[in-house]
C-alpha cells in the first residue's frame, strides 16, 4: 500500500533530522576538543552522526532541496571540525576522509 506524506510533514520531518544530527555532533565536539584530534571527530562523526541522516533519506523520498540541505549538515560539520570556510577546502577534506556527500543519483 502506498502512503503518501505531505510536503509540510517531510519538511518537519528533515527539520527534526538536522537537530538530531547537530544534537549529536555538538556532543561529540563537545568531548573530542579538548584534544584536539581531528581524525577521531570525523571517526566519530561518521559512525554515530551519519546513520541519523541517512535513515532519513531512507525512510522518505527526498526532494533535491532536502538532499542540499543534509548535505549542509556535514559541511558544517567539516567547517567546524578542521576550522575552514566553506568552498573547496571542504570538498577537498570530505575526499580525503571519505566523508559521504548524497547525491540524488545515489537515491534511484
Amino acid at each position: 500500500m502506498n502512503y503518501r506524506v505531505s510536503h509540510y510533514y517531510s519538511m518537519m520531518y528533515f527539520d527534526n533530522v538536522k537537530a538530531k544530527f547537530y544534537t549529536t555532533f555538538n556532543r561529540i565536539c563537545a568531548k573530542s576538543f579538548a584534544a584536539n584530534l581531528e581524525l577521531i571527530t570525523v571517526e566519530l562523526l561518521r559512525s554515530c552522526c551519519s546513520p541519523v541522516l541517512l535513515y532519513a533519506i531512507e525512510s522518505l523520498v527526498p526532494r533535491v532541496c532536502d538532499i542540499k540541505s543534509l548535505n549542509n549538515c556535514i559541511n558544517t560539520a567539516v567547517v567546524t571540525i578542521f576550522r575552514v570556510s566553506f568552498g573547496n577546502s571542504v570538498d577537498f577534506i570530505q575526499q580525503i576522509t571519505v566523508l559521504t556527500s548524497f547525491r540524488m543519483g545515489l537515491l534511484a
